[in-house]
């Protein structure tokens, strides 16, 4: 298995930790989109590929290219006849962009071993599904090039867990591509630098966390089996916010970088219009620094 991650969390986590688990433990090279990760999701810097990984499967790629090398991986595989499949995440966004339909068009003719899952959680960053698309979903899509389609809830953690088994199952036996749609709902930001009160309601967020979140769907089923308790569950929760609150104090209490890093830990070196930014910052600096603190460093 390969997996393709697409984009961090927003508030839905059954997509994310469940389908691993139904995947050979010993075929799991993780292939992250973002460029800060290595295949272990350990933070990395520097754009080069880390040291000590340059034995293993890694591939260069931007956002718009995951879902057509995820096809390509698993080509890849047929070719040699491996019994492993790619599996590549992304959220119902990702499903308005070109190389999406490239993807499912180029898997369903090769007939690729290969499993996409579309995470449908009602808003890419700020656009409601509404504003995406005509129709329910992404389903149809994958119908339309041929492709067996699972629509599954996205907040059932063991229907998530079932269908990504069953998909990997119709994918080896099958010999073609397998399409999921996991219809879950970001109760949180896109991102840090996101307000999404800015287009939607409070008491929407509020309605889809008090009545279908996953991780209280997942704790009143272990608290009816007799597997968790409530004061397991806030002790749980006492002892995670302190470990929060003194990595926070921890994290407070070291210096500011210094302000030439911002253009560091990004390139191995410097290109010319990134020199030239610097130094036009460090001569305002220069010219202004009474509007300007440069103390806590």
């Amino acid at each position: 298995m390969i997996s393709w991650l697409g984009e961090f969390p927003g508030g839905q986590t059954v997509p994310y930790v469940n389908k691993i688990t139904v995947l050979d433990p010993k075929e799991q090279d993780i292939i992250p989109a973002y460029r800060i990760l290595d295949q272990q999701g350990k933070l990395v810097t520097g754009g080069q590929v880390p040291e000590g990984l340059n034995e293993e499967v890694i591939v260069d790629l931007y956002k718009n290219m995951v879902r057509l090398n995820a096809a390509g991986a698993a080509y890849g595989f047929k070719v040699a006849k491996e019994d492993r499949i790619a599996i590549c995440y992304f959220g119902e966004g990702a499903a308005s962009e070109g190389d999406f339909h490239a993807a499912l068009n180029f898997a369903a003719t090769r007939d690729c071993p290969v499993l996409y899952f579309a995470r449908n959680n009602g808003y890419a960053i700020s656009t409601p599904v509404k504003d995406q698309f005509r129709g329910d979903g992404i389903a149809s899509r994958g119908a339309g090039y041929g492709i067996p389609v699972i629509r599954v809830d996205g907040n059932d953690l063991f229907a998530v867990y079932e269908v990504t088994k069953k998909a990997r199952e119709m994918i080896l036996t099958g010999g073609r591509p397998v399409l999921i749609e996991a219809m879950s709902y970001r109760q949180g930001h896109h991102s840090t630098s996101d307000d999404s009160t800015r287009y939607r309601e409070v008491s929407e967020i509020k309605f889809w966390k008090d009545t279908n979140c996953p991780i209280n769907r997942l704790k009143l089923y272990m608290l009816d089996q007799g597997w968790w308790s409530e004061e397991r569950d806030q002790a749980l929760k006492d002892a995670e916010r302190i470990n929060v609150l003194q990595s926070l104090a921890k994290a407070e209490a070291k210096g500011i970088p210094e302000i030439q890093t911002m253009f560091d830990d990004v390139y191995f070196e410097k290109p010319r219009h990134i020199q030239e930014q610097e130094k036009e910052m460090l001569e305002h600096l220069a010219k202004y620094p009474e509007h300007y603190s440069s103390g806590g460093h």
